[in-house]
């Protein structure tokens, strides 16, 4: 719904194919390039088998947590709520009906 807010109605359907694409093609990339990095660390470990394979998705899972934070934290100061603007501005508006 966010990533169609402001869309006109003709579009919604182009709004939601572009989305959905966007997702999946992100996904894809997300997985390759995170078994991009374990595949390096396990290349790099001293030790074989099960233990460095074991480091090297480690590594890829460490690298994917503190992704997703740092995407947690950038949403968190750069997005603005609309619901949170509408209920203030509501509040506002029920408090100066309630005032007159």
């Amino acid at each position: 719904m966010a990533g169609s807010a402001g869309v006109a109605d003709d579009e919604q359907g182009l709004a939601g194919g572009q989305i959905n694409t966007s997702r999946q093609i992100g996904a894809a990339l997300g997985v390759t390039a995170l078994m991009a990095v374990a595949t390096r660390v396990t290349a790099h470990q001293s030790v074989a088998g099960v233990v460095a394979s074991g480091a090297g998705y480690r590594a890829a899972l460490t690298l994917s947590a503190v992704l997703a934070a740092v995407a947690f934290l950038v949403a968190m100061v750069f997005i603005q709520s609309r619901h949170a603007d509408h209920a203030r501005a509501r509040l506002r508006d029920r408090a100066s009906a309630e005032m007159a």
